[in-house]
C-alpha cells in the first residue's frame, strides 16, 4: 500500500512538472509583444469593400459612429493578413452596412494585455466613443491571473465602461482548444481553467449590473467551427485568421448595433467618453 502511494504521488509529481514546463515554454513561445495604443485610427464607409478614409470625420455629410475598440491580441489584429482582417475593421465594416452611416474606429488593444491592463492603460485614452468592443481574457487564461483579482478586474473594468453611458459589447475569449501549439495535456488543463475563468468573469458582471454592457459567448458559436476548420487559425495557429475573426464579427456586430439604432435620435448630443 505504501509502494502504490508512493507511486501515485510520484506520478503526480511528474504530470505537474510535465504541465509546468509545458507552460513555461509556452508562455515564452507566444508571449506577445506591446504595440502602440492607438494604432488603428481609420473610417469604414458602407457600400463597396475596403471604403476606408483617413478623412475627418466632422467633415463627413453624415456623422460616423464612433467605436472605441479595446483588449489583447485578439482585438489588436494579430493574426490577421491585412487591416481588412483585422477583427474590430471587420466589426466597423459589418456596423456601417447596418447603420448605413461611417464608422469612425479607433483601437486601443495592445498584444499581451489582460483585464487589468485594459481597466488601467487602455480606458483612460478612449475619448468620445459611442459605443466600445471589448475582447480581453485570453492573457488571463494563460498566464493564471488570480480568480480573486481577475473578479476584482472584471468588475472595476465593467463598471469603468458602464460610466461612459455607451453601449459596450464584450466578448468572451476565443476558443482555447483551438490553440494548437499548446502541447497536450497542457491544454486540456488550460481549456478546462478557462471554463472557470469565464465563469468568474460572468459572476463580475453579474455583481456590477452594468446597464449598458452586453457580453456575447463566441466559444460555443462560432467557437466550435474553431475546432473543426482549418482557415480560422492563423499561420501561428495560436491566433484567429482573417476568416476567423469574420466569423467572430458576424456574432459581435448585431450586438453594437441593436442599441445604436434605438438611441440614434441622440444622435446630435451623444457625446459618451
Amino acid at each position: 500500500m505504501v509502494a502504490a502511494i508512493r507511486r501515485c504521488a510520484a506520478v503526480t509529481l511528474l504530470t505537474v512538472a510535465v504541465l509546468v514546463a509545458q507552460a513555461v515554454v509556452a508562455r515564452r513561445r507566444h508571449a506577445n509583444r506591446g504595440t502602440p495604443a492607438p494604432y488603428l485610427d481609420l473610417v469604414v464607409r458602407p457600400g463597396a469593400e475596403r471604403q476606408y478614409t483617413s478623412d475627418a470625420p466632422a467633415a463627413m455629410p453624415v456623422r460616423a459612429c464612433r467605436l472605441a475598440a479595446l483588449g489583447d491580441s485578439g482585438m489588436s489584429g494579430v493574426g490577421a493578413d491585412d487591416v481588412d482582417g483585422i477583427l474590430a475593421v471587420q466589426v466597423a465594416r459589418r456596423l456601417a452596412e447596418q447603420l448605413s452611416r461611417p464608422v469612425h474606429v479607433v483601437g486601443y488593444a495592445r498584444a499581451g494585455a489582460r483585464t487589468r491592463d485594459v481597466l488601467q492603460d487602455q480606458v483612460p485614452l478612449v475619448s468620445r466613443a459611442d459605443c466600445v468592443l471589448l475582447m480581453v481574457g485570453t492573457n488571463d487564461v494563460v498566464g493564471r491571473t488570480s480568480l480573486r483579482r481577475l473578479h476584482r478586474d472584471t468588475r472595476e473594468l465593467s463598471s469603468a465602461l458602464d460610466a461612459s453611458a455607451v453601449p459596450v459589447v464584450m466578448s468572451s475569449h476565443p476558443e482555447v482548444r483551438a490553440m494548437l501549439p499548446l502541447p497536450r495535456p497542457l491544454r486540456d488543463v488550460i481549456a478546462l481553467h478557462s471554463r472557470v475563468v469565464e465563469a468568474v468573469r460572468r459572476a463580475a458582471l453579474s455583481a456590477a449590473q452594468p446597464r449598458q454592457l452586453v457580453w456575447i459567448d463566441v466559444r460555443r458559436q462560432p467557437g466550435r467551427l474553431f475546432l473543426t476548420r482549418d482557415d480560422t487559425l492563423s499561420a501561428d495557429r495560436f491566433h484567429p485568421s482573417s476568416a476567423g475573426y469574420a466569423l467572430i464579427a458576424d456574432s459581435l456586430a448585431p450586438a453594437l448595433a441593436r442599441p445604436w439604432r434605438t438611441h440614434r435620435h441622440q444622435d446630435g448630443t451623444r457625446g459618451g467618453r
